[in-house]
C-alpha cells in the first residue's frame, strides 16, 4: 500500500473562507460591549482584570465572545479547584501536596471543601454549556461566576497567603537543616 499526502495551505485549514480574520485584538472588547448591554454583564475591564481574558498575544478571530470569556473564567476556576483538591486530598506521591495540606487545620479544610463544591458547580456548568451552546446561559454563567469570585476573594487570598507563608517557613527550616546537616531524604 502506498500512502500519498496532499499539503493544504494553512489559511485553507484555519481560516473560514466566508469570514476574513480580525487581527485587531480589541475586537473581543468591542463584541463584548454589545453583549454587556444585552445581558447586563460586568464590565470588560473588570473581567479582564480578574480572568486575563486575552492572555495570549495575538488572537486572530473570536466568533463567540461570551463562550470565549466563559471558558477563560472556567480555566481560572479549574486551576483553583485543582489546587484546593491537592490540599484536601493530597496525592501521597506528591511532596508539594503533602506539604501544603499540612499548612491547614481541619476547620480550614472544611471551609475549603465548601468553596471547592461551589467552584466545581461552576466548572461542571461550563462543561454543560460547551455542549448546549446557549448564549444566554453563557451570559448568566459570566454574571454568576464573576459575582461569586468577587465574594470569595478574601477567602482565596487567605488560602494563597497560607500557602506562601508555609513555603517561606519550609525554606527557613531548610536553611537551618543545611547549616546543621539535619536533613533526611529516606
Amino acid at each position: 500500500m502506498v500512502w500519498s499526502y496532499t499539503l493544504l495551505p494553512l489559511k485553507t485549514i484555519f481560516i473560514k473562507p466566508h469570514s476574513p480574520p480580525r487581527i485587531d485584538t480589541m475586537a473581543l472588547k468591542e463584541d463584548y460591549l454589545h453583549y454587556k448591554k444585552q445581558y447586563e454583564l460586568p464590565s470588560y475591564e473588570e473581567l479582564n482584570k480578574e480572568f486575563e481574558l486575552l492572555y495570549v498575544n495575538k488572537v486572530i478571530q473570536i466568533d463567540y465572545p461570551l463562550r470565549f470569556i466563559r471558558r477563560r473564567i472556567s480555566d481560572r476556576i479549574a486551576m483553583i479547584c485543582a489546587l484546593i483538591q491537592g490540599i484536601l486530598q493530597p496525592n501521597p506521591s506528591s511532596f508539594i501536596n503533602l506539604q501544603e495540606s499540612s499548612y491547614y487545620k481541619t476547620e480550614e479544610k472544611k471551609d475549603m471543601q465548601k468553596l471547592l463544591k461551589k467552584l466545581m458547580v461552576f466548572e461542571r456548568t461550563s462543561l454543560v454549556l460547551d455542549t448546549t451552546l446557549d448564549e444566554k446561559q453563557d451570559a448568566a454563567f459570566i454574571k454568576d461566576s464573576h459575582a461569586y469570585w468577587k465574594s470569595q476573594r478574601e477567602a482565596l487570598i487567605i488560602i494563597f497567603t497560607t500557602l506562601k507563608e508555609g513555603w517561606e517557613e519550609e525554606e527557613k527550616e531548610g536553611a537551618h537543616q543545611e547549616k546543621t546537616n539535619e536533613h533526611y531524604f529516606g
